[in-house]
């Protein structure tokens, strides 16, 4: 019996699932032009429970800014306050963050050039 259990819908008729043990974990993956989103679960030996850590990040054009979404214990974003974020905040945040890095490469190439 697999300790963790994915499923990814698409394009495709019906679905595509992958199984993970403790010892494999299980990652997944999902992209657009504009970044992804990524999820991983592991066992964690020491605590003997299960953890995860989900990642926005850029991707494959290098749009997007990595920030982790959260990490911790399965099950305990509620605790974490995780659940009760300001989700349209955060995404203000990263709109400027990547804002200022757009500005930021601007001048890093006008530099080059010799502007």
């Amino acid at each position: 019996m697999s300790r963790y259990y994915g499923i990814v819908k698409g394009q495709a008729i019906g679905k595509a699932t992958r199984r993970g043990s403790g010892r494999s974990g299980l990652v997944a993956i999902a992209s657009s032009w504009d970044g992804c989103v990524s999820a991983e679960m592991w066992y964690d030996g020491e605590l003997k429970r299960d953890r995860v850590r989900v990642v926005m990040d850029s991707w494959p054009m290098g749009r997007g800014t990595k920030v982790v979404l959260y990490e911790g214990l399965v099950g305990e974003a509620e605790r974490r306050g995780v659940a009760k974020m300001d989700w349209a905040e955060v995404m203000a945040e990263l709109h400027a963050k990547e804002e200022a890095e757009k500005i930021q490469d601007l001048g890093n190439r006008m530099r080059q050039k010799g502007w």
